[in-house]
C-alpha cells in the first residue's frame, strides 16, 4: 500500500502506513436491510455513507491518529508507544462479513479511540500492537 502524507493534531506531517474507515454495508448489515425494509433506508443511507467516508483510522510509524466529522472535527492522536491495549469485538455477522469494533486504550479506564464496523480489526489490532 503506498504510503500518503497526513498532517496529525499537532501540525507535525508524516508519512501514513494504513488508513482506514468504516465499511459501509458489511458494517452492519442487517441495520441496512431493516431501515431498507422500513422504507427509512432512503434518508439513513446517504447519512451513513457521509459518515463512513469522514472517518479515518491512520497508522503510521510513530503514532496513530483518528479523525471524524463533517463541519466540525474530532482529532484525536496516540503515540503508538503510549498504547496500552487494543480491543477487537466482532459479533457473528461482523466475523462472516469479516468487520468489528476496534477500541484503542492508552491511560486511564475509557478508551482514546472507538470505531464501529472496521473492515479487518484483527489486521489493524496486528498493526498497532
Amino acid at each position: 500500500m503506498p504510503e500518503t502524507q497526513y498532517s496529525s493534531e499537532y501540525g507535525a506531517e508524516y508519512n501514513a502506513d494504513y488508513i482506514v474507515g468504516p465499511a459501509v454495508f458489511r458494517g452492519s448489515p442487517m441495520r441496512i436491510v431493516t431501515l431498507c425494509y422500513l422504507g427509512l433506508g432512503l434518508f439513513a443511507l446517504p447519512v451513513w455513507l457521509i459518515v463512513s467516508k469522514t472517518t479515518r483510522l491512520s497508522i503510521s510509524e510513530r503514532e496513530v491518529y483518528f479523525e471524524t466529522g463533517v463541519f466540525s472535527k474530532i482529532r484525536i492522536g496516540i503515540q503508538r508507544d503510549d498504547v496500552r491495549s487494543i480491543r477487537v469485538h466482532q459479533s457473528l455477522l461482523q466475523r462472516l462479513f469479516n468487520t468489528g469494533d476496534v477500541e484503542i486504550y492508552s491511560a486511564g479506564d475509557a478508551p482514546e479511540i472507538t470505531l464501529r464496523g472496521l473492515p479487518d480489526p484483527v489486521a489493524i489490532r496486528g498493526l498497532i500492537g
